[in-house]
């Protein structure tokens, strides 16, 4: 037995952008707390009791579609009878333990195997290089992979799934504050060992309902004209803005379009014992400085210089 409604249909003659651009603007705060309809006591009152972390504060805070989708839910087990300490139970199971479990590096640990897989197998296009590229570089930064703790969590893994496959995806809450999840056809327990029985009494929460009908399409078809029409470079020069790290753009066009994109990163501190390290590898010595380019990830060209003293 699975839960009813399948797939997940958008309709073709709705303005909603496609699946994976709402996955790409998924983490990303457009929504202003009075589109929500929702009362702003109540908003305070949530918050109060610890059932929207990391959530902005002030009246000029913006949400994400993540977010929202998590107050809708939180709406509902309202109407349901559900009590505040249901919903914490179910806030527990998907951001605190989410927190905890570091989700956004294994997520992007995950996704670096899968890509170094297709690497060594050379059937690597472009794209996912560059996309690896990217990840390897996330994956040794301790701030970075710190800040996305805020917004990864069991939930916004949940969204994705459902709209990456199109399947039916969901929650399923038990009377005993027990939680499981179904996506891609299974149950799924977080409690090692332990099967899901559907024949107890739960109240299920669809992934699709949520997508489909608390999405406002008129912020979608913004967000489509502002997004969906970037050329793949163009969306590059948008991660590479967002990218903390960076402290410089080159952007070089030809006739309007976008030939090259070079980011220059922020200096980085390192510790004495990591500059003697470095300097001992490199043969460099008081006064000296190297300059490094690479061309392609087999060959760099050193370039040593002397200051005059």
């Amino acid at each position: 037995m699975r839960p009813t409604g399948s797939t997940l249909e958008l309709e073709a003659d709705v303005t909603l952008i496609s699946n994976t651009t709402f996955i790409e603007v998924l983490h990303n705060k457009f929504v202003r707390l009075e589109e929500i309809s929702i009362n702003e006591n109540l908003f305070l009152y949530w918050r109060k009791k610890g059932l929207l972390p990391f959530f902005q504060k002030g009246s000029w805070a913006r949400f994400s579609y993540a977010q929202v989708i998590w107050l809708k839910m939180l709406l509902d087990l309202r109407e349901l009878g559900y009590s505040i300490d249901q919903m914490l139970a179910l806030a527990e199971y998907l951001f605190r333990r989410a927190y905890d479990d570091d989700l956004p590096q294994r997520n992007l640990e995950a996704s670096q195997a899968q890509l170094e897989k297709k690497k060594v197998a050379g059937t690597i296009d472009q794209t996912e290089q560059e996309m690896l590229d990217y990840l390897d570089d996330v994956l040794t930064d301790p701030e970075l992979l710190h800040s996305l703790k805020y917004n990864i969590n069991y939930l916004s893994n949940l969204l994705v799934i459902c709209l990456n496959s199109g399947e039916e995806t969901g929650l399923l809450l038990f009377s005993d504050n027990s939680i499981a999840e179904f996506s891609q056809g299974n149950y799924y327990s977080v409690e090692e060992g332990r099967e899901v029985d559907i024949s107890r009494p739960h109240i299920y929460l669809s992934i699709p309902h949520y997508l489909k009908t608390y999405v406002r399409q008129e912020n979608l078809s913004e967000i489509i004209l502002r997004i969906a029409a970037f050329s793949d470079s163009e969306k590059k020069i948008i991660r590479e803005v967002r990218d903390h790290r960076n402290k410089e753009l080159r952007i070089e066009l030809r006739d309007g379009v976008v030939q090259k994109v070079e980011a220059t990163a922020k200096e980085r501190m390192v510790t004495a014992e990591q500059a003697e390290r470095i300097r001992a590898i490199l043969g460099l010595h008081n006064y000296e400085k190297i300059t490094v380019d690479t061309m392609d990830e087999k060959t760099l060209m050193l370039r040593k210089t002397r200051k005059r003293v």
